[in-house]
């Protein structure tokens, strides 16, 4: 990819206006009367991938760095294989339609992992299925949903996880995303999302209405935890201590 597209320490808004629009849609004018438009569409779409891919090699490189002589040859070995690079590509691709940095270094520590001594492929294909598309926020709100303690009285002892009842009580002590989930609507279609993903397990009830308000019901299974710590992993790998919500 050109250094044109995204130059290391440019910001897009400078980049975009003095990106001429022949070079950014190759001449196309079909669109012509669109012209305004058409640079900031096209440069947008062309700055994030190209953005969201240098994520990923950041990362990449960091895990290679810290490996031993040995297993960075066999990485090297490997991501120029055939095999290799078609596994990277599957990755890039997800990486693209990705905003979250945290998940995008995540992807970037499963893909580093070419022996499975970390993750099984399993894992691995549960957890690149969880973070395609997924935003920071997101991932927040995940991180800290998966650290609650507090339990739901259960009818029966035969539920193989944790089942935890979001209401208004358990939003309200919730630091980080308690304002983003303490509107029901939001709290549903989050939750929905998360256990959609993989991310949360679902509970035998689908959603209950008690005196602490609208309920969303999810279980934190051991996959949830280990998904959880490799989220952890990746975000300490990040350059600067916050991450922000990129394009969503």
């Amino acid at each position: 990819m050109s250094n044109k597209i995204l130059p290391a320490e440019q910001s897009y808004a400078n980049w975009i206006d003095n990106e001429d629009i022949q070079d950014l849609t190759d001449g196309v004018s079909d669109l012509a009367e669109y012209a305004p438009y058409i640079k900031y569409v096209v440069g947008a779409y062309k700055w994030y991938r190209t953005w969201r891919a240098k994520s990923f090699i950041r990362t990449l490189g960091k895990v290679a760095g810290n490996s031993s002589d040995e297993q960075r040859k066999n990485f090297e070995r490997v991501i120029k294989s055939d095999e290799g690079s078609e596994l990277l590509a599957q990755y890039i691709d997800t990486v693209i339609r990705t905003s979250s940095k945290t998940a995008i270094a995540a992807l970037a520590l499963l893909y580093a992992d070419i022996d499975n001594k970390e993750y099984s492929p399993q894992f691995k294909l549960t957890a690149a299925l969880a973070l395609e598309g997924i935003s920071e926020t997101l991932v927040g709100i995940f991180l800290e949903l998966s650290l609650i303690q507090e339990s739901a009285p259960l009818e029966s002892s035969s539920v193989p996880y944790q089942i935890v009842f979001l209401n208004d009580n358990l939003v309200a002590k919730l630091p980080e995303s308690g304002h983003i989930l303490s509107a029901p609507e939001s709290r549903v279609a989050i939750v929905k999302d998360l256990i959609h993903r993989g991310l949360l397990l679902p509970d035998y009830s689908k959603g209950r209405i008690g005196g602490g308000g609208v309920c969303v019901v999810f279980g934190i299974s051991g996959t949830t935890r280990k998904l959880r710590e490799m989220l952890r992993r990746a975000r300490n790998l990040l350059p600067e201590s916050k991450t922000e919500d990129s394009a969503r």
